[in-house]
């Protein structure tokens, strides 16, 4: 379910359109006009591919960042290294078991992806004699991306809604946006756009619906519902 958070910031953004190059078996139907997003990326279309990556950088880069303190540069080659491993096994991602979900898995693979970049400078500093070789290899050991449903949901959200946000008219994004990111009440929205509450109401409907039908399961969360 699309949480109404956030106080989050969209960190910026670069465009990995580049498809997975490994072939991969679907069992879905292969009309493109019922897949979500996600089966369009195993499916192998680049268009959903660079929509993919677009949604799910600021996200990545958030956990490289905020939750294993890296460097900005340091971020940008490990999202980097997060979806081409990606690329490569997102025909793997199953949700066979209770709990599975993407961004889990996602979180998996930029655990992993950060501990081989900090491990890489490790055995450069050793390489060349330097002394913090011992603060990097702790750094290493005591790595976790804790999950924080609110934050990450957040994130996802206003990114996807920036992405679709040419499927609607300016008004239509425009009363979403105040309602659902921003947390304003309906009447102040109302008068500053000159909107019924009902035409408020019906606009975040359709952007919902539009979310829902593209999106799917890339903005599920990662705590199940009580």
């Amino acid at each position: 379910m699309m949480r109404t958070l956030l106080e989050t910031t969209i960190l910026p953004s670069i465009d990995y359109a580049r498809p997975p190059k490994n072939k991969v078996c679907m069992t879905d139907s292969p009309d493109s006009t019922s897949l979500t997003l996600l089966e369009k990326v195993r499916h192998q279309e680049p268009q959903a591919w660079g929509r993919f990556t677009s949604i799910y950088r600021p996200l990545i880069f958030y956990w490289c960042v905020h939750c294993s303190k890296l460097s900005a540069e340091d971020a940008e080659d490990v999202t980097q290294d997060v979806f081409m491993s990606v690329s490569k096994a997102i025909g793997d991602f199953r949700r066979d078991r209770e709990g599975d979900s993407l961004r889990g898995w996602l979180r998996v693979i930029t655990t992993n992806q950060i501990r081989n970049h900090l491990s890489r400078k490790v055995d450069k500093i050793q390489a060349s004699g330097g002394t913090s070789a011992q603060i990097l290899l702790r750094q290493v050991s005591d790595l976790e991306l804790p999950a924080d449903d609110a934050t990450e949901s957040g994130i996802l959200i206003r990114r996807a809604v920036e992405v679709l946000k040419t499927h609607f008219s300016e008004s239509t994004f425009q009363a979403f946006w105040m309602l659902v990111i921003e947390g304003k009440p309906t009447d102040s929205i109302a008068k500053e756009l000159e909107l019924t509450p009902q035409a408020i109401r019906q606009a975040c409907y359709r952007v919902r619906r539009k979310l829902r039908q593209d999106l799917g399961e890339l903005l599920e969360t990662d705590t199940p519902p009580n």
